[in-house]
């Protein structure tokens, strides 16, 4: 390795020789080499352990992979990287719910304001009411951005009576230009602090490409944070308002007025919709968030219980009979795996 010619290298301090080689770069320049070293590599900034060379070369080929696919395909993969981190916690807290749910309704709330009980309870609350936030972080954490700026992003779509926005000063609210009314942070839901995660990770990005390196370190997350609390503010929020209104408005639209129909298309897969249409014709419900399955029968309205089983029981025998007869392809097994 040529120390020496590393050295005289524009922006390098210096080069410390131990077990690893580290090379010192100066504020600001380090950020733009780091994220040029990830794109090359693979390996997320902030990661502690490196993979191995077996590893990278399967990230590699997947990605090369992901490359020929359609566009929405590769958006949808990156949404689901967003949530699929999300999903030990969303689990953990819908049983939390789930469970809480049953102990209240058997014992009538006799273990209520109990400090063991509502600690639990606590868990279980806290991961859907700050839910936004994660989804901030991971939203810019799977667009080339700072995580930590993701997650402030979201903290804008939570509802919260400390935030500022929503504080009386002279007994006078806060009102939003262009539309005079008091800011509804809930409004725009999961999807708002989503699109804001994505959106900042793509202004941070922005503003350090025009950011002089020195300046680097304290003006950059400064102005993303800034310039993009004041955009989802007026702009993303009301947008993901939008969507948001507009989706379940739709959802509510095709469950309550088609029927039979419309439990069919709200399972989303063919097998399942058997189970759809029962829910349906049952008019299921719950009483709070929490996991679907066999677990689901821990949030189901209570004395329903065995309508939700027929109707699981219908999307497994839908799924099964229809995975049999249309869903197995004999020659690309064979193809794939060979045969005996």
């Amino acid at each position: 390795m040529d120390v020496v010619t590393i050295k005289s290298i524009e922006g390098v301090l210096g080069v410390v020789e131990s077990d690893t080689l580290q090379v010192v770069l100066g504020p600001g320049k380090v950020e733009k080499i780091g994220a040029e070293f990830a794109e090359l590599t693979g390996i997320p900034l902030g990661t502690a352990e490196e993979p191995t060379a077996e590893e990278l070369a399967k990230e590699n080929k997947a990605e090369r992979k992901a490359m020929q696919n359609h566009p929405v395909q590769r958006f949808l993969r990156r949404i689901a990287n967003i949530f699929v981190p999300l999903l030990p916690g969303i689990i953990a807290a819908g049983l939390i719910n789930g469970i809480c749910n049953v102990i209240n309704v058997s014992s009538k709330g006799a273990l209520s304001g109990i400090w063991w009980y509502e600690c639990i309870r606590t868990i279980g609350w806290a991961l859907f009411a700050y839910l936004p936030i994660f989804v901030g972080m991971n939203a810019a954490k799977e667009f080339k951005g700072s995580p930590i700026l993701g997650a402030l992003a979201g903290a804008m779509c939570i509802a919260n009576a400390g935030m500022p926005l929503l504080t009386k000063f002279n007994k006078t609210e806060v009102l939003l230009p262009f539309t005079g009314k008091v800011y509804n942070p809930a409004a725009g839901g999961l999807l708002a602090a989503l699109i804001a995660g994505i959106f900042f990770a793509w202004l941070e990005k922005q503003i350090r490409k025009i950011m002089p390196d020195i300046l680097q370190t304290f003006f950059a997350p400064l102005f993303t944070v800034i310039i993009g609390a004041l955009v989802t503010l007026l702009v993303l929020q009301p947008i993901g308002a939008g969507l948001t209104t507009g989706i379940f408005g739709g959802l509510d639209f095709i469950y309550t007025k088609l029927g039979a129909i419309g439990g069919y298309i709200l399972t989303a897969c063919l097998g399942s919709g058997f189970g759809g249409i029962l829910a349906s014709l049952f008019h299921l419900g719950t009483v709070s968030q929490g996991v679907s399955g066999l677990f689901g029968l821990l949030i189901v309205v209570p004395g329903t219980q065995i309508y939700y089983i027929l109707a699981m029981v219908a999307a497994y025998i839908g799924g099964f009979v229809l995975t049999y007869f249309f869903g197995v392809d004999e020659n690309r097994i064979n193809e794939v795996y060979g045969t005996k």
